[in-house]
């Protein structure tokens, strides 16, 4: 063994002095900024590097053998962790595996140094090559980092590590001469204190801009603050301790119409009080504006609720002040004339609305959803006799119902108004005046009530029922009659109708006089028409009382059209009117009542031919839509009706040309008893007319009495 010179043991000192301050620096490098991880990293591995050197040093304690182990064990485990930490730094994810088997590699590292140093001539000093590999690999990481864009000291410290890694290269040759071997500890010594100044620059770096972008951010957000103090409709004012304005926004200098008062900072709270009140802000009288100011000084340092200001110029302010700590006062003044504004509309309208309710000619109460009284009007307390204690606002509701005789508002059972959405009810009172009452449920989950007297209209509708009921039995007992004169009519009407045939048909024997012949044929129409007057009375009354019974079943509907239409021809012929049908072949068959069907087309025709003058023409025509149903249109150019009489040509018993004198016969039953026939049918009839040129007539028929023909087998 070669024993050690005085440099050696210098140089080896200084390397354990500049290990010593690049942990140091680390470990403050940890405590200032927030990357723990791979500063823990590195702080680890610089602990071990200045454990070994200092082991090294101290061979005189722990053995040549041991001092170079620990010395070869502390280098390469620094060199394992700070590549570990240089991948933290870059945010990978550090492989366990990998990390442990570096670790066991950098212990099992002394025992493999100790064989090689023999062959590379190197005695009592460390190799301290496996260390290079690792930083190397740190090194280019950093670097790969900076390539990327990502700055933050990356190439300082890559830049450290390649020198950490020439050096553990340069130290086997390096130790193999005593001469060049205190240089190793001198350039470890070099490199230690380089990366503990590139740590500490970095930090002091990063410190700065945190303090520039802490800075920005304070100023941002006074800026931000200033923003929105100004930007508030309320007039901010802060005070310091000594009651002089420190800072204020522009709503507050626009109450006091600055410049007229010089709102600076400094102003003095007592100054500006006097000042409002000289210049009249305030509407206070002079032998009272000492003390006004005496009291707002005492307001200003120990209010503790709200106050409300009134300036001359109209203005509401709501005044809040606060003291802060350190003695600061906050104020806070907020223009409420709008709000003011609005209670004086509220309480003009509430005015109004308790006028309205006192007006009302129904009583009103009003209870809120735990079933308290709220409001009412005198009608409330007149009907029910209510003493003036039961009626206050927040009365409960069944305190009200024990005082009636009769649960007049709980309609004879206690329920709480709540329970009831929508209710109506009648209740007659002891003094026999009957009362509508109404409860509606309001969003609140409150009741209104309202009580009507309805005594007058209780009284109409009782005389309107038993006129009703009146005109019902007199209905009655005139279908009885018809019935009962029908049948004592009917029957010599049927001799006579008898009788006169059988003259007219001389049964019995000729009749030598003519004239016997045509008194008998007189005899014979007569009769015939007013058993037709008869029938048609007993139908209309029928009709109205809805006791037509309809025998339906298939029928062929141009058979029937055709059948009136030969009924009428004869008449037609005599006063020269021409009939034209307009009936499709195969107009489909419908299911009805053919003698019904067939009388309202017979009133049809024989009104035509009544009402068209001589030379007239009558069309009747029909048409099929199978989606809609069979129209029948019966067209005349007779004297037609004006507009306004329509409607009374189709009232029963109702004719246009009432008078004795008129010119055509009959009941004025003809249309309204079609239209009821044809009603009973599931149709309807439609009536139009013009005056002087004619009349339109439409009867519809639905598609649901329209019969389907099934195809016969074999077609």
């Amino acid at each position: 063994m070669v024993p050690m010179e005085i440099s050696l043991e210098t140089a080896v000192l200084g390397a354990v002095m500049g290990s010593t301050a690049l942990v140091l620096a680390t470990l403050y490098a940890r405590n200032q900024v927030p990357v723990q991880a791979p500063l823990t990293l590195w702080l680890m591995g610089y602990f071990a590097q200045a454990v070994g050197l200092m082991a090294l040093m101290r061979v005189d304690i722990f053995g040549q053998e041991t001092g170079v182990a620990l010395a070869e064990a502390g280098n390469a485990v620094c060199g394992v962790l700070s590549l570990l930490g240089a991948m933290a730094f870059a945010g990978r994810r550090i492989p366990l595996p990998g990390a442990g088997i570096g670790i066991v590699a950098a212990l099992v590292w002394p025992a493999v140094a100790a064989r090689l140093a023999p062959r590379v001539h190197v005695y009592g000093l460390p190799l301290f090559g496996l260390g290079a590999l690792p930083m190397l690999a740190a090194a280019w990481m950093m670097l790969e980092d900076l390539r990327r864009g990502r700055h933050g000291g990356r190439r300082m410290a890559a830049a450290t590590f390649a020198l950490g890694a020439i050096q553990d290269l340069a130290a086997p040759f390096l130790h193999a001469s005593p001469q060049l071997a205190p240089w190793s500890f001198v350039a470890a010594q070099s490199v230690a204190v380089a990366t503990a100044i590139a740590i500490l620059v970095v930090v002091l770096h990063r410190q700065q801009v945190v303090m520039q972008t802490e800075s920005a951010r304070a100023d941002r957000t006074q800026i931000r603050l200033s923003d929105a103090i100004e930007s508030t409709s309320e007039a901010i004012v802060l005070w310091d301790e000594s009651d002089r304005l420190v800072t204020c926004n522009g709503r507050f200098r626009q109450l006091y119409a600055d410049p007229l008062i010089d709102i600076r900072p400094g102003l003095d709270f007592t100054t500006l009080v006097r000042e409002i009140v000289r210049q009249g802000y305030v509407a206070v009288a002079p032998d009272e504006a000492e003390a006004w100011v005496q009291q707002r000084l005492w307001d200003h340092r120990h209010a503790r609720h709200s106050t409300e200001i009134e300036h001359v110029n109209g203005v509401s302010l709501l005044l809040s002040e606060r003291v802060a700590r350190h003695g600061h006062v906050v104020s806070i003044l907020t223009d409420v004339t709008p709000l003011k504004q609005r209670e004086h509309e509220l309480a003009a309208k509430s005015a109004q609305l308790n006028a309205i309710l006192e007006n009302m000619p129904q009583g009103v109460a009003v209870f809120d959803r735990t079933s308290r009284l709220v409001a009412y009007n005198h009608h409330t307390r007149e009907m029910f006799g209510i003493p003036d204690t039961l009626t206050q606002p927040g009365m409960p509701y069944h305190d009200l119902l024990r005082h009636l005789a009769a649960p007049d508002l709980a309609d004879g059972t206690d329920e709480a108004p709540e329970s009831v959405n929508h209710h109506a009810f009648e209740r007659t009172l002891a003094d026999g005046i009957t009362l509508e009452i109404l409860r509606h449920t309001m969003p609140d989950g409150g009741i209104v009530a309202t009580f009507a007297d309805i005594t007058e209209r209780k009284r109409a509708e009782r005389e309107l029922r038993e006129a009703k009921e009146a005109a019902e039995r007199a209905t009655r007992a005139k279908a009885a009659f018809l019935a009962s004169v029908s049948h004592e009519l009917r029957t010599p009407l049927n001799a006579i109708i008898g009788f006169s045939e059988a003259m007219l048909g001389e049964l019995f024997g000729p009749i030598d006089n003519d004239h016997y012949a045509e008194y008998a044929q007189d005899i014979y129409d007569s009769g015939s028409h007013l058993h037709n007057l008869i029938n048609d009375i007993l139908d209309m009354s029928r009709a109205e009382a809805g006791r037509i019974d309809l025998e339906e079943r298939p029928i062929d509907l141009a058979r029937g059209i055709n059948a009136a239409i030969r009924l009428v021809r004869k008449r037609a012929d005599n006063a020269q009117i021409t009939i034209l049908a307009v009936v499709p072949p195969g107009l489909p068959r419908v299911f009805a009542d053919e003698r019904r069907l067939g009388q309202a087309f017979n009133n049809l025709l024989s009104n035509a031919v009544k009402f068209t003058e001589d030379g007239g023409s009558i069309t009747v025509t029909a048409t099929v839509d199978e989606s809609e149903g069979i129209t029948i249109t019966v067209a005349d150019t007779g004297i037609g009706m004006r507009r306004e009489d329509l409607a009374q040509a189709m009232a029963p018993f109702s004719q246009i040309d009432s008078g004795l004198d008129r010119r055509f016969e009959g009941t004025g039953l003809g249309l309204p008893l079609t239209k009821a026939l044809v009603e009973l049918h599931g149709g309807r009839l439609v009536l139009d007319s013009t005056f002087g040129v004619g009349t339109t007539v439409t009867l519809w028929l639905p598609k649901e009495r329209i019969v389907v023909e099934l195809p016969t087998r074999g077609a």
